[in-house]
């Protein structure tokens, strides 16, 4: 029996290495919520990203702070709503650093459920697309200045981005079209 929870251990270590070398290539800060106690366990990866301390213990309320003020109720309705019913979210949202630079971030949560037939624990991960905000937004700023009408159409045929040209050469606006 000591030799088989030996190798069940050695194997349950081997697999937590191979999804922290995931998360860490991948780019993601993980972190988990416990709704009950509101303490969250948080990777290295997550301190990074939030600019948190290193080795203290993360209440929900300090890592809620650094949400953006205007999307702080939107994130925690999501977060709220997932543990209500049990499922998940996926969401973008920015966030506030320490020394007043803001970056965007995108999340995604689940509600695991716990084994003894409690509450369930949020997990989830974030990432930094900071940058593909800022190059989604050049590329807008581009299009509207384009001298001629121009629109962008998703593999659905939906309208997903006209510049003004467009508006005035068909007489709808944004939202008609």
């Amino acid at each position: 029996v000591s030799q088989k929870l030996k190798i069940s251990e050695a194997s349950l270590q081997d697999f937590e290495e191979r999804i922290a070398l995931a998360a860490e290539a991948a780019q993601f800060g993980v972190w988990e919520l416990d709704p009950t106690t509101n303490k969250v366990w948080i990777s290295e990866k997550t301190r990074t990203l939030f600019q948190l301390p290193s080795e203290t213990e993360i209440e929900y309320t300090a890592f809620q702070e650094r949400v953006h003020p205007e999307d702080r109720p939107m994130r925690e309705a999501a977060i709220r709503q997932a543990i209500a019913a049990g499922g998940s979210y996926e969401m973008e949202f920015r966030i506030c650093l320490p020394d007043g630079t803001v970056r965007w971030m995108t999340g995604r949560a689940r509600c695991i459920d716990s084994n003894n037939g409690g509450p369930c624990r949020l997990l989830g991960v974030s990432m930094d697309v900071t940058q593909r905000k800022q190059a989604e937004e050049l590329f807008r700023l581009a299009t509207e200045a384009l001298p001629s009408g121009t629109l962008l159409v998703d593999v659905q045929r939906r309208i997903v981005l006209v510049n003004s040209h467009v508006e005035r050469l068909f007489g709808y606006s944004r939202d008609e079209l």
